[in-house]
């Protein structure tokens, strides 16, 4: 019975090497996970935040009481947080009554859907689901824009307010979208498909000539 080159079993046998496409896919994840860490780290960022004479009263009587119902003082809402408004609007919506309740409602929703869409997004990249991944990030990316246009057009952030200090939008906005689907996630995601159907290719012309020697045999 022939047996089969020593070459052959050393490139086709379990002792072949890690295939370079196995370790890009992994450089892809990281960078998809990474998009994904920056993400959950804009939530405590300042989404809005107070400038000139307003910021300039806040901090000079910051220990000073600015919503007793949360015991949020002036320092606190000198700079308000995706998280921080989640409170707010949480609060609003179980709290107070007429728009102001539904006006928290859906905030809070829209808050509830950024965190869910982004967890979802990190088990995708987790479990290495690109497609998945890449769906997620971009209803989170949705669900954030909607968040920040109602901010926006009811004049909280980026407009004068009637009472309290003018809110101008803060870093977190922008880097919410750097972190998300316009940058190193989906970027991440498109490279691990691409890179796990290379590696798959990889494995099935590997499994060929390994299936015709032992037909040889």
């Amino acid at each position: 019975m022939p047996r089969p080159a020593r070459g052959r079993i050393a490139q086709w046998g379990h002792g072949a090497a890690p295939s370079p496409a196995r370790g890009r896919t992994s450089i892809a994840r990281i960078i998809a996970l990474v998009g994904i860490v920056a993400i959950f780290v804009t939530f405590f960022l300042p989404l809005g935040t107070t400038t000139g004479d307003d910021r300039a009263l806040l901090l000079e009587y910051a220990d000073e009481e600015s919503i007793p119902e949360l015991g949020m003082t002036n320092a606190d809402v000198a700079d308000m947080s995706l998280v921080e408004l989640g409170v707010v609007y949480g609060y609003a919506a179980f709290n107070e009554t007429g728009d102001t309740q539904v006006i928290g409602i859906i905030c809070l929703a829209l808050s509830g859907l950024i965190l869910l869409f982004a967890i979802l997004g990190l088990v995708a990249a987790l479990r290495r689901r690109p497609v998945g991944l890449i769906a997620f990030t971009l209803l989170d990316a949705g669900a954030f824009a909607a968040y920040c246009w109602d901010l926006g057009d009811r004049g909280v952030i980026g407009g004068t307010r009637l009472f309290g200090p003018d809110y101008s939008w803060g870093v977190a906005r922008v880097g919410f979208y750097v972190a998300c689907a316009c940058a190193v996630v989906v970027v991440g995601a498109v490279w691990m498909l691409v890179e796990r159907h290379r590696a798959r290719s990889l494995e099935g012309r590997g499994a060929e000539p390994a299936g015709r020697g032992g037909q040889e045999g």
